[in-house]
């Protein structure tokens, strides 16, 4: 009798550790899955910021450069009205 229980626990045991194992990698791959989606995730929003950052300074320097461009005082305002090159 004993020896029948003896190898009934080891067939058990083999077949719980194998189902361990198993889910031990299935688990592994999931972890590995979602860091690799974290970090695609996370590198389209810092291509996103960095898309945005670009364009607020393009248009900062396109107001810079027309404020330069810009006539300086109101009697230079009126001369570009009058001439008709504003």
């Amino acid at each position: 009798m004993m020896a029948l229980l003896g190898g009934a626990w080891a067939v058990s045991s083999k077949f719980l550790g194998d189902i361990w194992i198993k889910l031990a990698a299935v688990a592994a791959i999931v972890i590995g899955a979602l860091f690799i989606m974290a970090r695609l995730k996370q590198a389209g929003r810092d291509a996103e910021r960095a898309d945005t950052l670009a364009s607020a300074a393009n248009k900062q320097r396109e107001m810079l450069n027309a404020n330069a461009a810009g006539p300086r005082t109101s009697s230079d305002v009126d001369n570009r009205l009058r001439s008709g090159t504003f």
